[in-house]
């Protein structure tokens, strides 16, 4: 149980990295960080975000890809990285994870929600489910197995709360949720 705890959380880093990167775009508030539609996705969507998040994911599975000849990280790679793009994987991994949350921006907003009201379990999950579904479309033949993104989708919301606490604790942001 905990080596496919350790093998879904492996695989779905890049999604999280992607988002860290965007998240840390935000908070730089660097000039020119243009929304990319306020009225359909709010004003944390931006384009420097999806720059940064690509980046991020990228960024992420090169290490992957590095380490991936080592006996501890190979046990727990469900992709074979030695046989894919790792750019293109990352592009991937980086548009499945920010289209995932994009979607979600835009129901929060139809919806009424504002943007730092809490939407439980939808802001914990909406770039692993974009991810997935992405993925699922390009390279379906190494989807992980259905135990793995159920593993994925009980976990992940754990993981959002406690990176968001750490980054409340650090300052990072006015409130945990």
């Amino acid at each position: 149980m905990f080596n496919t705890l350790l093998e879904a959380l492996y695989f779905i880093a890049p999604a999280g990295i992607a988002q860290l990167f965007a998240f840390f775009v935000v908070i730089l508030n660097l000039p020119d960080n243009e929304p990319i539609n306020v009225k359909f996705f709010g004003l944390k969507e931006t384009w420097y975000g999806i720059i940064a998040g690509s980046i991020g994911a990228v960024f992420t599975l090169i290490i992957q890809s590095y380490f991936y000849d080592q006996e501890f990280f190979y046990s727990i790679s469900i992709l074979d990285y030695s046989s894919l793009n790792i750019i293109v994987l990352g592009l991937i991994f980086a548009f499945g994870s920010i289209g995932g949350n994009l979607i979600k921006a835009f129901f929060k907003q139809k919806l009424g929600k504002k943007e730092n009201e809490n939407w439980f379990p939808f802001d914990q999950l909406d770039y692993v489910l974009g991810t997935l579904l992405l993925f699922s479309l390009i390279y379906f033949s190494q989807l992980p197995v259905w135990y793995e993104i159920i593993t994925l989708l009980i976990a992940m919301p754990f993981v959002h709360l406690s990176v968001s606490f750490l980054g409340y604790v650090f300052r990072l942001k006015n409130e945990w949720r």
